[in-house]
């Protein structure tokens, strides 16, 4: 992020340095060059310019800065209606068909730890697994199934993004569309030394060929030693622990994604082994699942 906010700032810089500046061989005042600003949250528009002509000629410029070679989420916190937004009126059984294309996957992930493997600390219970878009193939992902059109006007231009960051404040003041990209730069900070290495290398969304993205699972945790769970996204499979017999068993559930988060399933799973008075550091260590239903 630090990176990003680098970028976008020489851009502004270096833009403020000039009154005036050549676009496409004619010559432009620099009226306004900004971050735009939502009242919450970011739009798809890092840096607003815009530009004015002989006889008021008007070029406005939403510029999305992307660093190169970077892994990057295009969309995370997934919300049942961020996921609406994105996929339309059939996003449940879009990303259940999704899921089950790989199945085997979530099927061979561990549930249980119990010894720290990578990022994941020891006595850590699996609750589901949130989604991310990405530009980069993860262990657990696959290729986003949507055509060039439809990626390039939801994760690059933002045109189906909520009001208040189509919308967003430029300089204090609410610009209609300003949220909305228009144009995409590929840049690291040492790139940027003049304006003109904006406004030449800088790419019209309307011709641009995206990246191939990727949706991507990553495991929501219940670190039970340090009685915290990895947030509270809403999970796109999860996991429905039960107490059976005094036995802990489990069911993957992929029909139901963005229902429940990380967060109410551990506190379900505590209050259900609260109730069976049950030793839960014994249970959740024992690596003893006992049943599995997919």
């Amino acid at each position: 992020m630090k990176d990003y906010l680098l970028i976008e700032k020489k851009i502004i810089n270096v833009l403020k340095e000039h009154k005036v500046v050549v676009y496409q061989n004619e010559s432009y005042v620099v009226k306004k060059v900004a971050k735009p600003r939502p009242s919450k949250g970011e739009c798809k528009t890092d840096v607003y310019i815009l530009l004015e002509g002989e006889k008021g000629k008007r070029i406005e410029i939403k510029l999305s800065v992307k660093k190169k070679n970077s892994s990057e989420f295009l969309e995370n916190k997934i919300t049942q209606k961020r996921a609406k937004t994105i996929f339309g009126e059939k996003y449940q059984e879009i990303i259940e068909i999704t899921t089950s294309l790989i199945k085997n996957k979530f099927v061979e992930s561990p549930l249980i730890y119990t010894k720290r493997t990578g990022n994941v600390e020891e006595g850590s219970v699996t609750m589901g697994w949130r989604f991310e878009v990405v530009n980069k193939e993860r262990k657990l992902s696959i290729p986003l199934q949507m055509s060039e059109k439809d990626i390039i006007n939801c994760f690059y231009k933002g045109t189906n993004l909520e009001e208040d960051k189509r919308n967003a404040k430029v300089e204090g003041n609410i610009i209609i569309n300003s949220g909305v990209a228009s144009h995409i730069i590929v840049c690291n900070e040492e790139d940027i030394k003049d304006y003109t290495d904006v406004l030449s290398n800088m790419i019209s969304l309307d011709v641009y060929k995206p990246e191939k993205l990727y949706l991507a699972f990553i495991s929501n945790n219940y670190r039970t030693k340090k009685d915290k769970i990895d947030g509270s996204r809403a999970l796109a499979v999860y996991v429905e622990w039960q107490l059976i017999n005094g036995e802990l068993t489990y069911n993957l559930v992929f029909n139901n994604p963005l229902t429940y988060t990380g967060r109410y399933l551990t506190t379900k799973l505590k209050q259900d082994l609260n109730k069976s008075k049950l030793d839960l550091d014994h249970i959740k260590l024992s690596n003893k699942v006992l049943k599995v239903t997919i």
